[in-house]
């Protein structure tokens, strides 16, 4: 009794011990009347503020918003803030110039960077910055981005999803319960933590959290809710929602934790403070980064530990400094002594001719060869300046220079960086024919690539190559010239290559992964079109590289390389995939056509989805000919043409795309899985637009539900640059349906985005092809119709050895049976063989019976 009495005491004891660790967390909530609100309402602002002051939050205008970032960047508090306003107010983002432009070191961020936290709700974070005069200036999508060094949100295949927030495990343990519907998500590599996913699609995050310091969990910037107040309400925001949000402001599984300052000032060799750059602090958990202020100095919030500080700076440098942190000194002094390095401009106006050929296809990467001969297409160009393809919407173009870099860079023994330059919208860039970067949909942000220094001719000519692909608008390097500097100390490169042998097809939209050994995840990115992904700037260490295969291929063996990277220098992990056929494997099915007949096959039914313009369908010359109009498939319901078969089960479809007219940039030839005939109902497209110029190529997009509105069919869930003939395919797999194209008619390649679950579609589904001009009447053509089964092979059950029955235990009867089989009464399956023979000599014989006797009557247990 006594000991259980004692056990009690110190239960309580722990108990009460636990409250003032929650109690000494700094709670506020800003809200400020005053500055502007987006997507927020002053009554959901107020009615956060109240239910957020009834828990003990402090309520925060914008100055006492500084106030309380300020006193946390200087004691390193655990501490959190909720965004009830719903813009960020000068007095923390702290804008540069007249034009309100972003500022990297806001008060803001140097909070997030001391171990701060900050739950951010509504609108698109730093899409807007409030002022006091209560104008809220745009920053945009680009500004929002450099303001917080990330992207916080992304248009394309991420914006307006419309999907209700699934959380996942981490999200529970967050206190995340309540959905809502998700508008402005980001790409899970954008952040650090994945809370949720709107629903089918794994691919994206929302909610997610952004870490800046290490030791205390729960910290970060947090983004909850990123759609309008007002549908949050319509929704049924409540109560409940509140209590979410504390939940989420308040979870510090650690409780209060301790964290230390490594502090200093960077100055050049005259001691003069230098106003820019980044530090890099390498520890046990890898690398984070802090911004160094206009007066020189910065400030790094760690617990202890051992470290190392890198100073990243284009034009200064300085050695790695190693930093040992205890509790026995709460703040460490480190200054940096940096001195000048040197860089280069590329620019026309520095001194560098540069070529511009308006030409190129999607899998063509032969210009980037340094034995590429250049022809009288390629012409003289500035840089920067438009690349005059306005007329050319999607197509491609190439830069190529040449140029010296002074044998003297090698010293430093580093890699170097290329930056500042921008492509509209998309590039492959290659230094000597490497592989260095590539961007997709990026229209005005600065590109920043590593390049390894066993890539450098130092003291000789080297060769800069760049492919892009414009969207639409303006278009090429057109903003700043490219700048060339050395990559900061004790960081390398890895670069892995995905191509299939023989094909040299990449592994299109396959996801890598980079890893520590012990699993933490450092970078994720896609298989491009070029075949290779390039990480640069990978702090020096030993890496687990991974392939994921599906969807995007048939498989890959190994999955995963080790690496090991080393300082300036590059690691390469070489995969060869196995790519999937277009076509499934097995014999032809009903619904195969190749419209080789006179007339439109009875077991098509041709139908007019909504209003078409009076359209049809016809074969002519061996081909399906859809003739009509058709507003669109998109929105909430669609008009269009459509011809199709009812098909059940898992299956792969495919089609060939012979013609479409340019009646419209998007109009959509396209192949479809459909619940019904409605004009809401549920679907999965995917479609080839006008290659006219070589437009905006095939897109994926899908309903959900029926009446829902319809997701993807836009940038990040595309493929650019595909020309007619262009085969498509849809595959399903219960609720699953993933996306391809073929530019061959033999090997498929994942649509970007084009995997998503979708809970509309029955068992039975309507799957064909239909036409929507969204103009003129016309006429799209397809051919090579073809539907294969799709099944799933069970997996082999586990062994039971001693089982020889199969009952899934070991008995008498197992002891019997081996019996017969030792003296050759009887011939064992190959599945009895490897229960029945535990010697592992091939065969049953008397010591495996009496092994397994001594099993089923319990004298001996298998291992």
């Amino acid at each position: 009794m006594r000991t259980r009495v004692l056990l009690l005491l110190v239960c309580a004891a722990l108990l009460v011990g636990c409250i003032p660790v929650w109690a000494a967390v700094d709670k506020a909530v800003y809200r400020d009347e005053n500055y502007a609100l987006s997507w927020n309402t002053a009554e959901v602002a107020d009615m956060i503020t109240n239910y957020l002051v009834s828990k003990g939050y402090r309520k925060l205008d914008a100055q006492g918003f500084r106030e309380f970032c300020l006193q946390h960047i200087k004691d390193r508090a655990t501490s959190v803030v909720v965004m009830a306003n719903d813009v960020i107010p000068d007095t923390v983002a702290d804008p540069i110039g007249d034009t309100y432009s972003p500022n990297p070191n806001s008060t803001l961020n140097r909070y997030l960077q001391n171990g701060g936290k900050l739950i951010y709700l509504f609108d698109w974070p730093g899409y807007y910055v409030a002022l006091s005069d209560g104008t809220k200036p745009a920053w945009n999508d680009t500004g929002a981005a450099a303001a917080f060094g990330f992207w916080v949100a992304r248009w394309g295949s991420y914006a307006d999803i419309n999907a209700p927030v699934a959380f996942t495990e981490e999200g529970k343990k967050w206190g995340l319960t309540k959905p809502w519907i998700s508008k402005r998500a980001t790409s899970p590599s954008d952040v650090d933590i994945v809370l949720g996913n709107p629903a089918g699609r794994s691919d994206v995050a929302m909610p997610w959290v952004k870490t800046y310091v290490w030791g205390r969990p729960g910290a970060g910037m947090i983004y909850l809710y990123d759609l309008p107040a007002g549908d949050a309400v319509a929704g049924g925001f409540n109560d409940e929602d509140l209590a979410q949000i504390d939940r989420v402001a308040t979870y510090f599984p650690a409780g209060e934790t301790k964290l230390y300052g490594i502090e200093g000032v960077v100055t050049d060799e005259s001691g003069k403070p230098i106003a820019s750059g980044k530090i890099k602090v390498l520890g046990p958990e890898g690398t984070m980064t802090v911004a160094v202020a206009t007066d020189g100095t910065y400030a790094a919030a760690v617990p202890e530990g051992e470290y190392t500080l890198i100073l990243d700076n284009p034009d200064y440098g300085a050695e790695a400094i190693k930093v040992k942190v205890d509790s026995s000194t709460p703040v460490i002094k480190k200054d940096i002594s940096a001195s000048k390095l040197p860089s280069m401009s590329l620019g026309t106006a520095d001194g560098y001719s540069w070529l511009i050929w308006r030409g190129g296809s999607i899998f063509d990467f032969a210009p980037a060869d340094p034995a590429f001969k250049v022809t009288n297409e390629w012409v003289n160009t500035e840089i920067p300046s438009d690349a005059e393809v306005r007329e050319l919407n999607g197509a491609y173009f190439w830069y190529r220079t040449k140029f010296n870099i002074p044998a003297d860079w090698g010293k430093f023994n580093r890699g170097l960086i290329i930056e500042r330059f921008s492509v509209e919208d998309s590039d492959w860039t290659f230094f000597n024919g490497h592989f260095i970067g590539n961007t997709k949909w990026l229209t005005e942000g600065p590109r920043r690539y590593f390049i390894p220094m066993e890539w450098v001719n130092f003291g000789g000519e080297n060769l800069l190559v760049v492919k892009g692909q414009h969207g639409n608008d303006t278009a090429g390097m057109n903003r700043n010239a490219p700048l060339l500097h050395l990559a900061p100390p004790m960081v390398g490169g890895v670069l892995v290559t995905a191509k299939e042998p023989g094909t040299g097809y990449p592994a299109l939209n396959a996801t890598v992964t980079l890893s520590t050994l012990s699993g933490k995840l450092v970078a994720s990115d896609l298989v491009r079109e070029a075949g290779y992904v390039m990480f640069g700037e990978v702090p020096v260490g030993e890496y687990k590289v991974t392939l994921q295969p599906a969807p995007a291929i048939a498989g890959v063996k190994p999955e995963s390389i080790t690496v090991k990277v080393e300082s300036g220098k590059v690691a390469e992990a070489v995969f060869t995939p196995t790519l999937l056929p277009l076509v499934l494997p097995g014999n032809p099915t009903p619904y195969d056509d190749d419209f080789s007949g006179t007339a439109l096959d009875k077991k098509w039914t041709s139908v007019e989805i909504g209003d078409a313009g009076g359209s049809s369908a016809t074969v002519r010359n061996g081909q399906l000919v859809i003739t009509g109009a058709g507003a669109n498939i998109f929105g909430n319901e669609d008009n269009f043409h459509f011809v199709y078969q009812k098909i059940k089960g898992d299956f792969s479809v495919s089609v060939k795309v012979v013609t479409v007219p340019a009646l419209h940039v998007l109009s959509k030839a396209a192949l479809m899985i459909r619940a019904s005939e409605d004009k809401d109902a549920a679907n999965a497209v995917v479609y080839q637009s006008p290659t006219q110029d070589q437009q905006y190529g095939c897109r994926f997009q899908w309903r959900p539900t029926k009446g829902a509105t319809t997701n993807g069919g836009t940038v990040n869930m595309d493929q650019p640059g595909t020309r007619e003939p262009t085969w498509l395919c849809l595959r399903r797999e219960g609720k699953r349906i993933t996306g391809y194209f073929s530019v061959d008619g033999k090997v498929a390649s994942l649509v970007q985005g084009a995997d998503v679950t979708i809970d509309g579609l029955p068992d039975e589904v309507l799957v064909g092809v239909g036409w929507a001009s969204r103009g003129d009447v016309g006429d799209a053509v397809f051919d090579d119709f073809t539907v294969r089964p799709i099944v799933t092979v069970p997996p082999t059950p586990a062994v039971v050895l001693g089982d020889v029955n199969g009952d899934g235990k070991v008995g008498i009867p197992d002891a019997t049976l081996a019996l017969q089989m030792a003296v050759g009464k009887l011939q064992p399956t190959s599945e009895q063989l490897a229960a029945g023979d535990l010697n592992k000599n091939g065969r049953i014989d008397i010591p495996d019976v009496t092994k397994i006797l001594r099993v089923a009557i319990g004298l001996e247990k298998l291992s």
